[in-house]
């Protein structure tokens, strides 16, 4: 199905990805977060270890202050120089770290996508290398690859503005839900939706590729021979089985266009790998 959406959900934003600060009201609300999706205990070490990663500028940020505090007005003009190229150095941390992130991400799901374009899906379909020792070795079969590719269209579906914006209005709704529950150690007044909304994008692109990979969600590679180009958009990776933005999806089948002529799709149901649109005879 098609629906309408607004300028404001193709159109860019600048500073998106921004670092937010975590209080400690916000910290333990997280644990509470981490709770109700059933995370378990090496998953939640996991996501604590990601966001002290995540806040590393903000820790350098403190120290600097710190330090500028305790030099005071013995601070020489040199020592106020390097405070300030400090200072810059932080911001653009504070700017870029996340995206930085993403960039990593979008380096190593590259080589997967010049693989599908030329034809190899090897990666993805382990049983079909001959070379691979631990296919052949292991009955299990190795899937860290096509894992990786999972987690990387994963990740490709839930970093845009509309996806975010959805899911911080879920937040906003999680807060709401705990007033009148005096068990929960945190004021909820405190808490602000966009300052948890980037681990609660981690948790969602952890548990969606988790849940693909759990299925051994298929791979549809898609070829158009016509002279009409795949087209694309702000948010290339798209669920097409999305009803309206405000409603939840019953079905989950990504689709992402790679090329002109070539697409795909993970998790649908058809059972061939590719599947070639062609010309209509005039």
């Amino acid at each position: 199905r098609t629906f309408l959406v607004g300028t404001n959900d193709v159109l860019n934003k600048r500073r998106l990805y921004e670092i937010q600060d975590l209080n400690d009201d916000e910290k333990v609300f997280f644990e509470l977060v981490m709770a109700s999706f059933r995370l378990n205990d090496a998953n939640k070490n996991e996501m604590r270890n990601h966001i002290d990663a995540y806040l590393t500028p903000y820790a350098n940020k403190e120290f600097v202050d710190a330090l500028k505090k305790r030099a005071g007005e013995s601070a020489n003009e040199e020592m106020q120089r390097e405070y300030q190229k400090i200072d810059l150095l932080i911001k653009e941390q504070i700017a870029n770290t996340e995206e930085d992130f993403y960039s990593d991400y979008e380096s190593d799901g590259i080589r997967y996508i010049n693989d599908i374009i030329s034809g190899d899906t090897d990666f993805y379909y382990a049983e079909c290398a001959q070379d691979n020792e631990a296919v052949a070795g292991d009955k299990r079969q190795d899937y860290i690859e096509r894992d990786e590719f999972i987690s990387f269209i994963c990740i490709q579906y839930f970093r845009t503005i509309g996806m975010r914006n959805i899911l911080k209005n879920n937040i906003a709704g999680m807060i709401d839900m705990t007033r009148g529950h005096d068990e929960y150690k945190f004021d909820r007044d405190h808490i602000r939706p966009e300052s948890i909304l980037p681990h609660m994008v981690w948790i969602m692109q952890a548990a969606c590729s988790a849940a693909l990979s759990r299925r051994n969600a298929k791979l549809q590679v898609i070829r158009n021979d016509t002279s009409l180009p795949f087209v694309t958009g702000d948010q290339p990776v798209i669920n097409i089985k999305a009803e309206a933005i405000d409603k939840e999806p019953e079905e989950f089948v990504l689709y992402y266009p790679l090329s002109p002529h070539v697409a795909i799709m993970v998790n649908g149901s058809d059972k061939r790998k590719e599947r070639i649109i062609e010309k209509k005879s005039e």
